[in-house]
Parts: structure tokens; C-alpha cells; sequence
């Protein structure tokens, strides 16, 4: 059965909607570099013992230093910088105000899609992030 990318976008919606909810009542007794730390170190773990166990550790090996550099870039930004910033963010705000803003990213992706890799940006999508920012607006109030 082949899951469609709808329902893994649902999921990682429900994903990254309830883990706010954990953060925010971690950061009520953590710093949030002792936060992203521990979260780190456990997905690395979890991580590394699932690339052992399918058998696909030879692979790391095998993978161009370009790519290696491309992937350790955009972890640097969404796993540290972008985390860090988040847990900082709900740590001393109200999770209803930062999730929707931090959430806004798609945006920045929209920009970097149009100027990167000239995807073209339908109507449908600019309402959208129209729709967006004024969402932004109206929560910073």
C-alpha cells in the first residue's frame, strides 16, 4: 500500500502540533540548550540504531561530500539554529502566538523554491501565503 505525500503532510502536522505541547512543559524546568541537547542526543541514538539495524550504515559511506555538506547545512539551520530558537521562543511565549508564526516557514521555503530552483508559484499558492502573513498580523497583535 503506497501512502500519499497528503497523508504524511497530515501527519507530520499532527506531529509537529502536539510537540509543542512537550516542549513548552519541558522548558518550564530546562534551559532550552539542555532541551535541544537531550532531544538531540536521543533521535541520534534512535537514528544510528535504525541505520545498523536495516543494514544501511554502508551507505554513509558512500554518499558525495557535496551532499554531506548540503544535509549538515540544513541540519546546522532546522535541528540547531531553527530548534534552539523555537524552544527559546516557547520557552518565554505562549505556544498559541509562536507555533503559528514559527510555522510560517513555508514562506521562506516559497522564496527559496521561486529564486533557488524556479519552481513557479500558482495563485492558489500566493493566496495562500498571502493568507499567511496576514495570519501573522493578526496573531502579533
Amino acid at each position: 500500500m503506497k501512502i500519499s505525500p497528503f497523508m504524511f503532510a497530515l501527519a507530520t502536522m499532527i506531529c509537529w502540533g502536539v510537540a509543542p505541547i512537550f516542549g513548552k512543559g519541558a522548558m518550564l524546568r530546562i534551559d532550552p540548550w539542555m532541551g535541544l541537547a537531550m532531544r538531540s542526543f536521543v533521535i541520534s541514538l534512535i537514528m544510528l540504531i535504525w541505520v545498523i539495524v536495516t543494514g544501511h550504515i554502508h551507505q554513509l559511506f558512500r554518499i558525495e561530500l557535496s551532499t554531506w555538506a548540503l544535509i549538515c547545512s540544513e541540519g546546522i539551520l532546522a535541528s540547531l539554529l531553527g530548534h534552539l530558537t523555537y524552544f527559546y521562543a516557547i520557552k518565554y511565549g505562549m505556544i498559541s502566538r509562536v507555533i503559528p508564526i514559527a510555522s510560517a516557514f513555508p514562506l521562506v521555503a516559497l522564496m527559496g523554491g521561486l529564486f533557488l530552483f524556479s519552481e513557479r508559484v500558482s495563485w492558489e499558492r500566493l493566496v495562500g501565503a498571502i493568507m499567511i502573513i496576514v495570519g501573522i498580523i493578526i496573531i502579533r497583535r
